[in-house]
């Protein structure tokens, strides 16, 4: 809580020094602190009001902590208190209230400054009206006059004194000490969630690791599958064959309904050789994700005893969280968000399902390219040119991998094809449409790439 009504005395004789000097300038800083640059013969003081209960005082500062930007309060001390002359700074008998009384013009004026434990208040008095207070109160009514709080029970005062020199020291200290657990706190809880964000990428990476492993049994039933073909029927949904590769057992294989056994074939050796390209990439991946989780693990660990000078060297493993903005805006909002590919050429990303199928009717012509996730939900990706360019192809791939359900696969397939291939049934829910062929391209939705063209997004 704030200062003993003892200390408080101390600081604001001490701050004494102020009177008949003139309020040139009022500043907003840190920690709930407001900085009165008060011009006396020879000098200039810095009169502090600090409102952080732990060390809320009224003295002469004899250090400043960072400045912060004007808000409505420090706006409105300005408007009041500027060019303002000190004529007396009071401190109540029984209470920890100080008086800042002051003249502007032919205007009367009193900051009232309430050091009251947790409640710690501003209060302008203007010709005995009052005018404005930081926080509303039954007791403080705008155009009335001001009433204070009751005051404590009297308890008697046995501390030391001390100089006031001594006791803005100690404040500072206390100030310091709280701003380096402030710090401490926030370095922990960055490294927390980046470690919590390791273990889930291992998870991720572990599965496909997992399914990728499992890639040659695809070859294999494919293989035992494709030997049969000419000994079923049409519309066979299930082949009993021999396994030679299991002691000549018989091995039942169901075919999916959607498709025929051939297709079912074709699918399995495609997902063969997609698993199988994948599994380095897999193991690299997940290596680098072994050292980099060990390596926060490591710093989340130190981060809890070490000094505030060696916290400094684990802030570089803390993502910046994703900043929302405040501000609104006027523009027509667009069914997409931009992009630049690598030639130059634009690519826009549809925001939700119903701009999916704006964008693509409105926004996009027959001979540009549709992209989108195979086999996952996620927004349509239309690439502004004719050209099948592989390197715009796959910058268009990869946003279309990440602005689906599956970018956290370590591999994605992308099915593209042009504009006008694709269809709109009656009917149909936003952004459901038929694809009349199409192609398919494997993009990893991890790559490096794909924060150069986040980075340089239009309309996020």
């Amino acid at each position: 809580m704030s200062v003993s009504h003892s200390k408080l005395k101390t600081l604001i004789d001490d701050a004494q020094r102020a009177l008949r000097g003139s309020i040139q300038k009022i500043d907003l800083h840190s920690g709930d602190v407001w900085i009165l640059s008060v011009r006396i013969p020879g000098e200039t003081l810095k009169l502090q009001i600090s409102l952080n209960p732990p060390v809320a005082r009224t003295s002469i500062a004899q250090t400043l902590p960072p400045k912060l930007p004007a808000d409505t309060a420090t706006m409105m001390l300005r408007k009041h208190l500027q060019g303002a002359r000190i004529n007396a700074l009071e401190l109540a008998e029984a209470d920890r209230i100080v008086f800042v009384r002051m003249t502007k013009d032919d205007e009367s004026i009193t900051l009232i400054v309430e050091h009251l434990g947790l409640q710690q208040n501003l209060v302008l008095v203007s010709n005995s009206t009052l005018v404005w207070t930081l926080h509303p109160d039954t007791r403080l009514s705008l155009g009335g006059i001001y009433h204070a709080p009751e005051p404590p029970p009297l308890v008697p005062d046995d501390e030391k004194h001390v100089s006031a020199d001594a006791l803005e020291r100690e404040m500072v200290a206390l100030v310091d000490s709280q701003l380096e657990e402030e710090s401490r706190s926030q370095v922990l809880h960055g490294l927390k969630r980046e470690h919590k964000r390791a273990k889930r990428l291992i998870k991720n990476l572990e599965s496909d690791l997992e399914r990728a492993v499992e890639s040659e049994e695809k070859k294999r039933i494919a293989d035992l599958l494709k030997a049969s073909l000419g000994s079923q029927s049409e519309n066979q949904r299930s082949v009993t064959v021999i396994d030679y590769w299991n002691d000549m057992q018989e091995l039942e294989i169901e075919i999916p309904a959607q498709l025929s056994a051939l297709e079912y074939v074709q699918e399995l050796y495609r997902t063969y050789k997609r698993l199988k390209s994948a599994k380095g990439l897999i193991e690299e991946r997940l290596l680098k994700a072994y050292e980099a989780e060990s390596h926060i693990a490591s710093g989340l660990e130190e981060a809890r005893s070490c000094s505030v000078e060696e916290l400094q060297k684990w802030k570089h493993l803390i993502k910046p969280s994703p900043q929302k903005s405040s501000t609104k805006t006027t523009i027509t909002r667009l069914p997409y968000l931009e992009f630049t590919g690598s030639s130059g050429v634009r690519i826009l990303v549809g925001r939700s399902s119903k701009d999916n199928d704006t964008m693509r009717s409105k926004f996009a012509k027959g001979n540009d390219i549709w992209l989108h996730a195979r086999d996952w939900p996620g927004s349509h990706v239309i690439l502004k040119t004719a050209d099948h360019s592989l390197p715009d192809l796959i910058d268009a791939a990869l946003l279309a991998a990440h602005y689906s359900k599956g970018k956290n696969d370590s591999t994605l397939e992308v099915t593209w094809t042009q504009v006008k291939h694709i269809r709109k049934p009656k009917g149909a829910s936003p952004g459901q449409v038929y694809i009349a062929g199409g192609q398919t391209i494997v993009v990893d939705p991890q790559h490096p790439r794909l924060n150069e063209l986040l980075a340089q997004g239009k309309g996020a």
